[in-house]
């Protein structure tokens, strides 16, 4: 029964971390994670500057439209799942965001860096 109850704690301490921190993804499950949705993805380096400026507005309007927004943290550009998805999005600069419709890059998004740009342009894709 103990472990029941630690079992059914960790799951609602997992979907309460993800509701307070909005939606992200590894390099490795990115593919995966916005299989048959279209999303505007976040590509950022926790060293860079810009980055750190931007994560704050970025997580604001991330906790108003859930999973339609996905940030991947590709800090380790050593970890071959980060140089591979990278490679394949062309992200050579942070931060990078681009629209995935199933997989497929449809656009880049180079508008304004606010909570209230972002959840526009979300809400308008």
């Amino acid at each position: 029964m103990k472990l029941v109850l630690y079992g059914l704690l960790l799951m609602f301490l997992l979907v309460w971390k993800i509701s307070i921190e909005g939606f992200t993804s590894s390099p490795s499950s990115l593919l995966e994670d916005v299989k048959n949705k279209k999303v505007l993805v976040l590509f950022y380096n926790t060293d860079c500057g810009h980055c750190k400026t931007l994560k704050p507005e970025w997580d604001k309007a991330e906790a108003k439209m859930g999973d339609k927004m996905v940030a991947v943290d590709v800090t380790n550009a050593s970890d071959m799942a980060v140089k591979t998805i990278t490679t394949k999005f062309k992200i050579n600069s942070y931060p990078t965001m681009i629209v995935l419709d199933n997989g497929a890059v449809t656009a880049t998004y180079d508008g304004e860096r606010t909570e209230s740009a972002l959840v526009s342009y979300v809400e308008s894709m």
